[in-house]
């Protein structure tokens, strides 16, 4: 899974602090460098297990999402 922030046109646009990827309900794995990748070396897996908590600057108060 990769996340990452892009402007209108679709150029890279730095949106997030860190991004926490969870699979699984197992330990956080945070990362704060961008592109915001995660992967598992399972070769099957649910991809409904994965979430990921979104963390903004913050420069406007913004809490964090859930995926």
């Amino acid at each position: 899974m990769q996340i990452r922030g892009v402007d209108d046109e679709g150029l890279p646009y730095s949106l997030f602090k860190s991004i926490s990827f969870k699979f699984n309900n197992g330990p956080a794995v945070q990362t704060d460098k961008e592109p915001y990748k995660y992967s598992n070396n399972k070769e099957s897996f649910d991809k409904n297990l994965i979430t990921a908590e979104l963390n903004f600057h913050g420069h406007y108060g913004e809490p964090k999402y859930n995926l």
